[in-house]
């Protein structure tokens, strides 16, 4: 048993230099088409051994069997989008289908709750409803004020009150 993973160890060794002296080859191809056939006859070759590979390994070897993905099956969209925040992906979709998100979204003030440590819900006349990350003391809203909502760094949003001087970091939540 130990004479076969040896074995296997340096066949996917001597695989793997294989590999990295193919796709040196294709990297050191100056013309953009054929480099681009390269690395695709690359992956498919590697994709065929990987098939021939499994489709050999024996039934009953006491191991594991190898554990499928959850994204096995699904469109390569799915993986594309894997690890994006959704501020990254509206911003990836945008550049894709041309369409901008608006940067700001201004609007009345239709009624105010807080809760239990002084953050304000605040719900507008369009529909939308957000809330104080935390409380700001320092920004008096009342029904009836005109507010804006605007897209700030790293994908939050701070709400900026009357007056257009001061303002809060907030979210989403409606």
């Amino acid at each position: 048993m130990l004479f076969v993973f040896f074995l296997v160890a340096a066949v996917s060794a001597s695989a793997a230099a294989e590999v990295e002296l193919n796709l040196q080859a294709c990297a050191a191809e100056g013309d953009d088409r054929r480099r681009l056939a390269c690395y695709d006859a690359e992956v498919a070759r590697l994709r065929r051994g990987a098939a021939e590979t499994s489709a050999r390994q024996p039934e009953n070897t006491g191991e594991a069997p190898p554990q499928r993905s959850r994204a096995q099956g699904k469109s390569d969209t799915v993986s594309d989008e894997f690890g994006m925040t959704p501020a990254l992906a509206r911003s990836m979709k945008g550049k894709e289908e041309g369409s901008k998100e608006p940067d700001s979204v201004a609007a009345v003030i239709t009624r105010i709750d807080e809760k239990p440590y002084g953050e304000r819900i605040l719900y507008l006349d369009n529909g939308q409803v957000w809330e104080e990350n935390s409380r700001n003391r320092n920004l008096p809203l009342a029904v009836g004020d005109e507010i804006a909502v605007k897209s700030a760094a790293f994908g939050a949003y701070k709400l900026i009150g009357p007056g257009g001087k001061r303002f809060t970091r907030v979210r989403r939540i409606g």
